[in-house]
């Protein structure tokens, strides 16, 4: 018997999530990451350095953009909302993570956004053990390999089959997203 590839594709709440990514940056940063659409991981925005972006697995310098200055950041921190006391916030009704480093007096020098996407299909060879209900799983990798997003996908498999009693305990958000609603990834 033959066996077919599951597809794979990032779910179609995508494009509006990252409209809403977008709407926190500053205009120059932003006409400057909105071409990379889907490709986008991540945007690293430092105090006095010109802002970062992952994009495929590739680390770019955005050189043509000047360096950082409170006041990107400031703006940036007021359109993003309160942080919690762990220096993390979400944004409503998506799946994008956003960490900040502050300096000595409080000051925030640092923001880095994790652009979260809900992937469907990565868990698909893991279905059949999945359904069968005994045993775990054990995620283990460095930053941005993938474990949220094969866990995300993972939650979407057991409730097709187990429904509302399919419980997340995420302390940080970076399971289902930051909101009232739960993001599709998990409803």
């Amino acid at each position: 018997m033959e066996t077919t590839k599951p597809r794979v594709h990032v779910h179609p709440s995508f494009r509006q999530e990252l409209t809403t990514l977008l709407g926190v940056l500053p205009t120059k940063l932003r006409d400057m990451v909105e071409p990379f659409g889907e490709d986008l991981e991540e945007i690293t925005i430092d105090l006095g350095r010109h802002p970062t972006v992952t994009v495929r697995d590739q680390y770019r310098v955005l050189t043509e953009h000047p360096p950082i200055t409170q006041d990107d950041l400031a703006y940036l921190s007021h359109r993003v909302g309160g942080f919690k006391e762990n220096n993390r916030a979400g944004l409503e009704a998506t799946l994008h993570r956003v960490s900040r480093i502050q300096d000595s007096f409080g000051q925030t020098v640092g923001v880095t956004i994790r652009v979260g996407k809900f992937v469907v299909g990565v868990a698909e060879p893991l279905r059949e053990y999945l359904l069968q209900g005994s045993g775990s799983i054990l995620l283990v990798g460095p930053p941005r390999t993938g474990k949220t997003t094969l866990l995300r996908d993972v939650v979407r498999i057991l409730a097709e089959k187990w429904g509302p009693r399919v419980v997340i305990v995420d302390t940080s958000n970076e399971i289902g997203g930051d909101g009232k609603v739960p993001h599709p990834a998990i409803a």
